[in-house]
């Protein structure tokens, strides 16, 4: 009783994010949470003692998942239809919320007024529209016209950024292409729109930036005081995530804490009568909140700061773990969707990290390493900066190896050296922007910004050099995360004298659980057949972690599967050396990504087909063969390439007989059969039908349990008398959505439907994740 007296608005949050979070996972009917809510809140009203705490936060916790069940299940089924809108023609008319430049036009975002096709749309949800030759387009104003409605793309590959799961939490739904005939009909706004000053407003302090501090550092100064990350330099960006203090881009408590003190130096400047004064430090904030783009990490810090000066004049204990709530609370409340939000996330995560770490850290250490007892000014500075980064790694690392794939240790130090220069960055950008209009004032101190973003960009680009200073984790099992929590609390515990028998057993707990836990997995090979548009890619994992990739998409002024595609899933799984790279034969649509492959990842041996090919593409790959000293290999029929005792590869083209008589590229398809125990995978490249006859002489040697269809399910590829041979029960066709080429061939589809009985299109599914024991192949879900 007595810590919930002390902290109730915890436990009330901490119910209401267990709410939705259930709700999220399960889909609960209505009734029985409406009944249980109510008599929840029978027994809290009739209770007083533990009981009506409990009953409490139960009814909470349901009253939270019912709200988040009926605001996503109406999400859905707007989502549902509108999906099945996908490539219609729709008429459109909505409030311009923002608009973007776009190399070939503008972007312009509405919010729906209605939009129609066979039936209309009049609920409130966001989409784009992308449109050609219009001007004067401003917030506020009214959009009409018609146009293409596409539905967000899902994700491709393992490793992929969830675009559309982004923007559906965002309420944006959908985008229009305006058809190129119709001309959009735009209603201006007669009246004020507040986000159309705002948005005029920090397009005058991003050029304001622009003119006193120039290129490539007004972007930097924009991302701080304004949260416009979009002209921030590349290259400074990536030096900055390298590091591990990309945090400092998106405004959050530090800018907040800026605002803060400027606003309480100007009320005690203007005198305003205690009480009085919080409220204009209130507006001050909620400006600052809307001026930055209303970002959750933003909000948060304003309410937090808020609810803290409130509490005296409200004469309440300002205790900052029920202020942390409050604001979460609030947000929750606004928006349920927050809480799956990664910066809603790391935001609350580092300040409760620093909270508690920080003070712990102080009260466990040795008194001469406890900040409060440290006389020498510069010492007590950076040890405790130092404390503040260490405490916010702790709670943020198992989110940034999720979401990032990595975990930054030099930022450790980075932050120690970075974070001050960026607190006085900050301070001579509200500078500028409040006194920037005084003469030489902008100019001098653009100088000094121009000065300090230099000094950053070049500490910030030495870190990132540092060898090991970012470890890649790449996909982070689950029980990982309990394995590092575990640790943590045993960490905790035995830096504690009088609770060091404990964490001693947490660390134990974790460590079994680390060692034991892939034991009651039963090992399996992983065989992915990768989206890359129209072209071939499969990554093969080896039960022994040797890997191979069949080929690796195209590359074109359009696309480079191996940068956008192959890449992201190498990290996913953090792999950094490829055993084997097989390139089927020399068209671009298989062999294209090997270029980005070879130069971002140690590759052991290429194999190839036994012709002679012309091509820059093909030609390029062979020189940087020669220049990383990659073992290469011609394969034939025949060659036999054992990966452990249980799994071996057989090749069973190219015959160089077969393709001295044969002219179709096609043909000379590397054709090669993996084995692992009882299961076997038959990739054969873009063989045609002279390839198939030519391949029936292995009788029921062909036989496979999955098959790669060939030629991108081409009328040219897989007779009758092929797919009887190999008889699958898995058939893949890696194909591009809409492609020139009509693929797959419904003559061929309907052969599949007729033999095999699990079919699956890259066109249609995205990446096809396939897993076998030796003895059984199942689907992985990935998504």
């Amino acid at each position: 009783m007595g810590l919930y007296r002390r902290i109730p608005l915890v436990f009330i949050t901490l119910s209401m994010c267990f709410g939705i979070a259930v709700g999220h996972v399960l889909d609960v009917p209505l009734l029985p949470i409406c009944i249980i809510s109510f008599l929840s809140f029978l027994l809290f009203a009739t209770s007083r003692n533990i009981w009506s705490i409990v009953t409490f936060c139960i009814a909470i916790f349901l009253l939270s998942l019912g709200h988040f069940e009926v605001k996503e299940n109406q999400q859905y089924r707007i989502i549902q239809r509108l999906d099945s809108l996908d490539e219609q023609t729709v008429h459109y008319i909505g409030w311009v919320l923002d608009v973007y430049e776009t190399a070939k036009g503008k972007k312009i975002r509405l919010k729906n007024i209605n939009l129609e096709a066979q039936i209309p749309f009049n609920q409130s949800f966001i989409y784009d529209v992308y449109v050609r030759g219009i001007e004067g387009v401003n917030i506020g104003d009214t959009l009409s016209g018609i146009g293409e409605w596409l539905a967000l793309e899902e994700k491709r590959n393992p490793g992929d950024f969830d675009f559309r799961m982004f923007y559906h939490r965002k309420n944006i739904l959908g985008k229009i292409f305006q058809d190129k005939y119709g001309i959009p009909v735009v209603d201006s706004l007669s009246g004020i729109s507040i986000l159309r000053i705002i948005k005029n407003v920090r397009n005058d302090l991003n050029e304001t930036f622009t003119a006193y501090i120039g290129k490539p550092y007004a972007g930097l100064m924009s991302a701080l005081i304004t949260g416009e990350r979009s002209e921030v330099d590349p290259e400074i960006k990536e030096h900055f995530i390298a590091t591990g203090v990309v945090h400092v881009l998106a405004v959050s408590g530090l800018h907040v804490g800026y605002v803060l003190l400027i606003l309480m130096f100007a009320t005690k400047l203007l005198r305003i009568p205690w009480g009085w004064d919080r409220l204009v430090i209130g507006i001050g904030l909620v400006l600052f909140c809307l001026i930055t783009g209303g970002k959750s990490s933003v909000i948060r810090a304003s309410l937090m700061a808020m609810l803290y000066l409130l509490a005296p004049v409200l004469n309440r204990p300002a205790n900052i773990w029920n202020i942390i709530a409050a604001s979460a609370f609030c947000l929750l409340m606004w928006n349920p969707y927050y809480l799956f939000d990664m910066g809603f996330q790391l935001s609350f995560t580092a300040v409760i990290s620093i909270v508690f770490f920080y003070n712990y850290f102080n009260r466990v250490l040795p008194e001469r390493f406890q900040v409060s007892k440290i006389s020498n000014k510069m010492i007590k500075f950076f040890l405790g900066l130092f404390l503040v980064s260490l405490s916010a790694q702790i709670g943020t690392l198992p989110f940034t190896a999720v979401y990032f794939g990595k975990i930054p240790i030099i930022a450790l130090i980075a932050n120690i050296a970075i974070v001050p220069l960026i607190g006085i960055l900050v301070c001579i950008g509200f500078v500028i922007t409040l006194f920037g209009w005084i003469p030489y004032v902008g100019v001098v101190f653009g100088q000094a910004a121009y000065f300090f973003g230099k000094i950053i960009d070049v500490l910030a680009a030495n870190f990132a050099a540092v060898d090991y200073g970012v470890v890649q984790t790449g996909y982070v099992p689950f029980h990982l995360l309990w394995v590092y929590g575990l640790c943590v609390i045993g960490f905790i515990l035995i830096m504690d004298t009088s609770f060091r028998g404990k964490g001693f057993i947490s660390i134990l707990i974790g460590i079994n659980l680390y060692l034991w836990f892939p034991l009651f997995q039963k090992p399996a090979i992983d065989v992915i057949f990768l989206d890359v548009g129209q072209g071939d890619a499969a990554l093969i994992r080896f039960q022994n972690g040797r890997t191979m990739l069949i080929d690796a998409g195209q590359r074109n002024r359009y696309q480079d599967s191996g940068s956008e595609m192959i890449m992201p899933v190498l990290n996913y799984f953090n792999i950094k050396k490829l055993d084997w790279a097989v390139m089927s034969h020399p068209h671009s649509d298989h062999i294209g990504g090997f270029i980005s492959v070879l130069e971002s990842v140690k590759v052991d041996s290429i194999w190839d087909t036994h012709l002679e090919y012309g091509t820059w593409t093909y030609n390029y790959i062979l020189e940087l063969t020669n220049e990383k000293e990659i073992g290469y290999r011609k394969v034939k029929r025949g060659n036999t390439i054992s990966i452990d005792r249980n799994s071996w590869v057989q090749i069973l083209a190219p015959d160089t007989s077969f393709i001295q008589q044969e002219t179709n590229v096609n043909n000379a398809s590397i054709v090669m059969k993996i084995m692992h125990g009882q299961n076997s995978f038959l990739f054969n490249g873009d063989l045609e039908h002279e390839g198939d006859d030519f391949l029936l002489a292995f009788g029921s040697g062909l036989k496979a349990d999955v098959l790669k269809v060939g030629h991108h399910g081409s009328i040219t590829s897989t007779t009758k008398a092929f797919l009887n041979l190999v008889d699958p029960d898995w058939a893949v066709v890696s194909v591009g959505e809409k492609n020139k080429f009509s693929h797959p061939s419904p003559v061929v589809m309907k052969r599949l439907k007729e033999c095999v009985s699990e079919i699956r299109r890259t066109d249609m599914h995205q990446a096809v994740w396939l897993k076998s024991d030796g003895e059984k192949i199942w689907e992985a879900e990935w998504k």
